[in-house]
């Protein structure tokens, strides 16, 4: 078997439309959608793959780094614009822009505690 490409991305939020702020603060169109037998959600497709985001049951995060843990990470074209778009919304900032091998990054965490990497790549 040989994977090619994410596909998908599924989320489940204690607090769905804190959620949905904050990922709609990074520019994710997320609209409503509904299937035939799943839950209403929202969801938008970015860069080939499709995410959506459900309610889920309350529950503690998981830490950074424990096992079954997520980090997301997005890419930018312009970090600057996304750093200057995460401060006017009033994001949590785990790190600010900094260099780093593969470019210039900042980590935020989202309203659930997942870290989410936002990158540049090298210009």
């Amino acid at each position: 078997m040989k994977l090619t490409h994410v596909d998908a991305v599924v989320l489940h939020a204690a607090n769905l439309h804190a959620t949905i702020a904050f990922y709609r603060a990074l520019g994710l169109p997320l609209g409503d959608e509904e299937h035939d037998e799943g839950p209403v959600h929202v969801a938008c497709d970015i860069g080939g793959a499709h995410f959506a985001v459900f309610e889920g049951e309350p529950g503690a995060a998981l830490p950074f780094q424990a096992a079954g843990s997520t980090m997301l990470g997005f890419r930018a074209e312009v970090l600057d614009d996304a750093w200057a778009t995460a401060q006017e919304a009033g994001l949590e900032v785990v790190s600010e822009p900094h260099d780093v091998p593969w470019g210039r990054r900042f980590v935020l965490q989202d309203p659930d505690g997942r870290r989410v990497e936002i990158n540049e790549a090298p210009r």
